[in-house]
């Protein structure tokens, strides 16, 4: 793969994902991408009032669901669980992702 095509295919993914998080009554709030960071990105999404933070670590491979904390401390999550992302075109790591969401 080019490296321009990184990013392209980042964002075709965060596409599908945001129909599906959207199937179990979640709004995308926030969403950042780092391709200089082995394609690591974060996004946000509020699902019954609380919000929770989806993370995939580039460099480890890892996925990780965060719920933000009701403290006074600015940027505090609470880890909710991780596990290793697949590699290539595989949309596990969304259904994966969905089943989380609906279990808090």
């Amino acid at each position: 793969m080019e490296p321009q095509e990184y990013p392209l295919r980042h964002f075709m993914e965060i596409s599908r994902s945001s129909q599906a998080i959207r199937e179990v009554a979640c709004s995308v709030l926030e969403h950042h991408y780092n391709y200089s960071h082995f394609g690591s990105w974060w996004t946000v999404v509020r699902r019954k009032g609380c919000n929770f933070r989806i993370v995939f670590d580039g460099k480890d491979n890892l996925l990780v669901l965060q719920r933000e904390c009701s403290t006074s401390a600015a940027d505090s999550w609470e880890m909710l669980g991780s596990w290793s992302a697949p590699h290539g075109e595989d949309d596990n790591w969304i259904q994966e992702i969905v089943f989380r969401l609906t279990e808090v």
